[in-house]
């Protein structure tokens, strides 16, 4: 499929409009699509119904619809997107013949998605999209129609998305598209998310996730105006932050500078009432690494296959 043919289907999107005003949630399913493409959360092209993608749809939603009195299921659109063209849902393993099944009988979005690994663009969408900072805000661009005037504007400001360069990826900057690193680290993000307080950072440092209700913020995929930050803690013992920035096969410096701005902007928005930590989560790290986040003040934390973390201190890993 082209990039547009695509866009074509992207501006003819059908909407719910049973019970009042026509949801918005097909649209802000696909930006925070797009966000996570931009980030390098998305590098080989499966679109996966996590917290990761939740987090981001759940901020736009409130962000954009600040007085939207329904509830959202971002499940609905997740599935209905592959009715419209957009994209197709891929069985898990062994489900293939459930999975049809459930869309012969017209099974509701709960109950299909059961059978759902993930979701994949149209053949050529998602290596057009990753490859092309334009065709990025050419999807954004075309879901203006469904969204609020200045939507896209400031969702665009929102992430710090290029707006007049085509921020072209290779194998050096922060997208690989396949890259196994990179796919490592985004499920590495969801384990934290789902087992952090079996982790040395819970445990051992007392740093909890944040949430809105507790906290203000969203511990996960935080949008700010320079990017979303991958998770976000607080230590209450010590009244400190807590910004982890998981590396995605990024360049040593391009992290560290990333998480520089995470804290900058974190301290900013609570000035002189706590402290704001940096902490670097990677598969593999080197001296530059390790030299750079010291420069910040940021610590660096490495796994093993088995998702274990240690901190690492003067090059070498200590438990």
């Amino acid at each position: 499929m082209t990039l547009d043919e695509f866009l074509r289907r992207v501006e003819s999107l059908r909407r719910d409009r049973a019970r009042g005003p026509a949801k918005p949630y097909k649209p802000l399913l696909l930006a925070a699509v797009i966000a996570q493409i931009e980030k390098g959360e998305i590098a080989d092209g499966r679109i996966l119904l996590d917290g990761g993608l939740k987090a981001f749809f759940d901020q736009l939603l409130r962000k954009l619809y600040p007085e939207w009195p329904y509830r959202a299921d971002i499940r609905l659109p997740f599935r209905h997107l592959e009715n419209d063209g957009i994209w197709d849902l891929v069985p898990r393993a062994g489900a293939r013949g459930s999975l049809g099944t459930a869309r012969a009988l017209g099974a509701k979005a709960v109950d299909l998605l059961r059978s759902v690994a993930c979701a994949r663009f149209k053949p050529g969408v998602f290596e057009a999209l990753a490859a092309s900072g334009q065709a990025r805000l050419r999807v954004l661009h075309a879901l203006a129609c469904y969204l609020p005037p200045g939507a896209i504007e400031k969702f665009v400001a929102l992430l710090a998305i290029p707006s007049d360069a085509d921020s072209t990826r290779d194998a050096g900057g922060r997208r690989v598209v396949g890259a196994k690193a990179e796919l490592l680290e985004r499920e590495v993000e969801e384990f934290l998310w789902r087992r952090w307080r079996s982790t040395p950072f819970s445990k051992d440092m007392g740093i909890a996730l944040c949430s809105r209700e507790v906290h203000g913020y969203h511990g996960r995929q935080l949008i700010t105006p320079v990017s979303a930050i991958d998770l976000l803690g607080y230590r209450p013992s010590a009244r400190e932050w807590w910004v982890f920035e998981l590396k995605k096969g990024r360049p040593s410096d391009a992290v560290v500078g990333q998480i520089g701005r995470y804290v900058e902007w974190l301290k900013t928005e609570r000035p002189g009432r706590e402290a704001v930590r940096g902490a670097i989560v990677a598969g593999d790290v080197d001296r530059k690494l390790i030299l750079s986040a010291r420069a910040c003040s940021a610590s660096v934390w490495t796994y093993d296959q088995q998702l274990r973390f240690r901190q690492v201190e003067g090059g070498l890993a200590t438990p």
